[in-house]
């Protein structure tokens, strides 16, 4: 199953060995040291690509009532091509990349002159403003990522601005995972005073200490401990380095993702902020049920994202006339389910039999063409049109004859039923 191959891939099992380096690095910030054994910063990124990659990859179905709607132009813009700069692909994964770190997604619906949507603009938290006035919320946007160029923001209605959220903080924005994770971390006193030294400096100094290979772990922390207190005096202090010690600096954007690897989070932690079942952080190769897994995945994960985007999408695109006629935008989360083909091949007969599937449309889910008469559903063990019985109980037989009680004719031959 992709999915399992792309956890194992991702969140190895922490009690492997690896090579040991020829020189020690640690990563710090203002001094703190973090535990290389175990780093926080690549569970949770590689968490947040992991989902923001699988709801993008499933399909947003344009519906009226069951009925799916085929190659219609909103249909295009949300699975294929959304723009003309980007894929549906990326576009989705960047939406809920945000949704799930910020807490809030945003993009621009461009309109023609009859309000339909002809292109989706993904846009930066940092292009976006919302002010309230009179119990009112307004969005203010600047299309432009440069912060030193002078195009004037402009006012957009909110009908045009897409607003995802993730987890509430009141009725109009979510908070992200950074928030929560933050805030975990500052419950702890110590951790809190930390935190907030960090964040004054850390986009000033930041970066990894390589450390001589024959340097034990004593003399490391002594050093280490060296460090902090020097950069304690000021802002201008310089690093005391020995010879066989280097200094990396890291860009300022990255700082963020070095303070979450000076704390000790927990998994459970970890996985509470992101609303991923905690097995999904550590190995799963052992699991007796791996695809139970997975579909606790999609359920906690996976559907309350999808929802919050489908609800959004068919408010803000679908006009009232299209809610008249049961009209609905939805993500098809079965696609991400990868089924054994023998396995997959029972379910599809036990459906047709039960007329939830009729052949064709079976055969469409193998990616098959349709056959003569196979739009026509069936109910019976032994597929007796459904319109062509006299009572559309079943076929079952009893000792090699039909039984006349749920619709037989007393034949032993089950398309006697059909003349």
């Amino acid at each position: 199953m992709w999915f399992i191959d792309k956890i194992k891939g991702v969140f190895e099992t922490r009690s492997k060995p690896v090579d040991q380096p020829q020189t020690n690095t640690l990563p710090i910030v203002m001094g703190k040291s973090a535990d290389t054994s175990r780093t926080n910063s690549s569970i949770i990124f590689g968490a947040l690509n992991l989902i923001s990659n699988a709801v993008a990859r499933a399909p947003i179905r344009h519906l009226i009532g069951y009925e799916k709607i085929e190659n219609d132009d909103l249909s295009f813009l949300l699975n294929v091509r959304p723009n003309d700069y980007i894929t549906a692909m990326r576009f989705w994964q960047k939406i809920v990349y945000d949704l799930i770190w910020h807490g809030n997604g945003y993009a621009y619906i461009i309109r023609d002159r009859f309000g339909q949507a002809i292109a989706f603009k993904e846009l930066n938290k940092e292009q976006v403003q919302v002010k309230q006035a009179s119990g009112l919320y307004f969005y203010y946007v600047t299309f432009t990522e440069n912060q030193f160029d002078n195009k004037p923001t402009m006012l957009v209605e909110s009908k045009d601005i897409l607003h995802f959220r993730g987890q509430k903080r009141n009725d109009f924005f979510g908070v992200g995972a950074y928030d929560t994770l933050i805030s975990t971390i500052m419950q702890n006193d110590e951790n809190k005073q930390t935190y907030m030294d960090l964040s004054k400096k850390a986009a000033k100094i930041a970066g990894t200490m390589e450390f001589p290979a024959q340097m034990n772990v004593e003399l490391i922390k002594k050093h280490m401990q060296l460090i902090s207190e020097v950069l304690s005096q000021g802002d201008n202090a310089l690093l005391p380095l020995q010879p066989g010690m280097k200094f990396n600096e890291t860009k300022p954007s990255t700082a963020n993702l070095l303070v979450f690897d000076l704390f000790k989070m927990t998994l459970q932690e970890i996985a509470t902020a992101l609303n991923v079942p905690p097995h999904m952080l550590g190995d799963v190769s052992g699991s007796a049920d791996v695809e139970q897994l997975y579909l606790e995945f999609i359920s906690m994960t996976l559907a309350p994202i999808a929802t919050e985007i489908q609800q959004e999408l068919s408010f803000k695109l679908l006009w009232k006339e299209g809610f008249i006629r049961k009209e609905s935008l939805e993500f098809d989360l079965d696609e991400l389910i990868v089924i054994e083909f023998f396995k997959k091949a029972q379910a599809h007969d036990i459906l047709i039999r039960n007329s939830i599937f009729t052949v064709n449309e079976s055969r469409k889910e193998f990616k098959n063409k349709p056959v003569k008469g196979g739009n026509v559903p069936f109910i019976t063990k032994n597929y007796a049109g459904l319109t062509e019985m006299s009572n559309p109980k079943g076929g079952e037989q009893k000792n090699g004859k039909g039984n006349p009680d749920i619709g037989g004719t007393g034949s032993g031959d089950p398309d006697s039923r059909r003349e």
